[in-house]
């Protein structure tokens, strides 16, 4: 007697598909990825962040706040967050990953003051050196005259030891940049 179709099919991707699985668990998609994130290593731990905003062509006193950076999604993310109570105006969470398909790093940020998730593009430019801008995802903040205003984000990794940030801003869609706001992190402990 002949089995039905379905039932013979069903057989033979029974000991078929077990392999394809295995092999497919076994790849590591995200090695480029995870090689991409890995220059981002030194950022990831417990840090005291100096804040200062740009007023009036020069920086003001810096504010002192503590921030956590550490990676998350098997070394895939490297998330930062400012503790709940914060001593800043501004509570901010970043998230940064590495998307291995368009050659770009990207951070999401989100805050407690713009109110808007803002998404940023980036590249190594050089050893150490990260800049991001929401130029092209478009996700703008709006001044009360429709203004857009457009950031760059530039991280300079010194060391394992200390790292900083520096915010510029742009109205005319990245044309020119002005000092924003620039952060100085040292490590604890």
């Amino acid at each position: 007697m002949k089995a039905p179709m379905h039932a013979l099919t069903a057989l033979v991707l029974s000991f078929f598909l077990p392999s394809v699985y295995a092999q497919e668990t076994d790849t590591d998609h995200a090695g480029k990825a995870r090689a991409a994130m890995k220059a981002l290593r030194p950022m990831a731990g417990e840090w005291v962040a100096q804040s200062s905003l740009w007023r009036d062509g020069g920086w003001t006193e810096p504010e002192t706040d503590r921030a956590t950076i550490n990676f998350m999604l098997n070394d895939l993310a490297l998330r930062e967050r400012f503790p709940e109570r914060s001593q800043s105006s501004v509570r901010m969470e970043t998230t940064i990953q590495f998307d291995q398909y368009r050659d770009i790093y990207r951070l999401m940020a989100l805050d407690d003051s713009w109110g808007n998730m803002d998404v940023y593009e980036g590249e190594m430019v050089e050893p150490g050196k990260l800049v991001f801008t929401n130029i092209r995802p478009g996700t703008f903040a709006l001044g009360k005259d429709g203004e857009e205003y457009a950031f760059k984000l530039t991280f300079s990794i010194e060391s394992r030891e200390s790292h900083s940030l520096l915010v510029e801003i742009s109205t005319n869609r990245g044309k020119s940049w002005t000092n924003f706001q620039k952060i100085e992190r040292t490590r604890l402990g």
